[in-house]
């Protein structure tokens, strides 16, 4: 027996360390195999990272092309603002005087109108005033013809009464 425990220590395969021979084990069924994994896992990380990257350049890429557009699309919005206030400015201005114009106009033909209302009412009543004036100087003509006829008859009842007859100088 102690022969058997010194051809063990003497033996390299009995001596190692079980999770050595494992290890070595391994080595020899799999480890072809786990070098092509590695190898092919290292190929796909480094592909993975250069689509990442071409990715990523191609992202900032359309992220300026989407910038610029906007900026550009941005400018002529502006510009195009700035056109439109610069015309509802001016047509504000130009319906503002047309507005005064026609203010103007419509104060100009109200005092035209009351102007001819004025002179129309200044004539009528002048007609008035010349037309009581006749009829007033008929009325004082009646009235001074109705005095010479009342003392006309004054004189002819007077006669009457005193019997003497009508005398020939009336």
């Amino acid at each position: 027996m102690a022969r058997d425990r010194s051809s063990k220590r003497n033996d390299p395969v009995e001596a190692a360390d079980p999770a050595e021979e494992l290890r070595a084990v391994r080595e020899i069924l799999f480890g072809a195999q786990v070098r092509e994994l590695e190898a092919l896992r290292k190929e796909t990380d480094e592909r993975l990272g250069a689509a990442i990257a071409q990715l990523g350049e191609k992202l900032t890429e359309t992220i300026d092309e989407l910038r610029q557009q906007f900026q550009k699309d941005l400018f002529e919005l502006t510009e195009r603002l700035g056109v439109e206030t610069a015309d509802r400015s001016r047509q504000g201005r130009e319906l503002e005087q047309a507005l005064q114009d026609a203010r103007a106009d419509l104060s100009r033909q109200l005092q035209d109108a009351a102007r001819e209302l004025r002179e129309e009412l200044r004539r009528k009543h002048e007609t008035a005033l010349r037309r009581l004036g006749e009829e007033s100087a008929a009325l004082s003509e009646a009235k001074a013809d109705r005095s010479a006829v009342a003392e006309l008859l004054s004189k002819m009842a007077s006669e009457l009464r005193d019997g003497s007859g009508v005398s020939e100088d009336s």
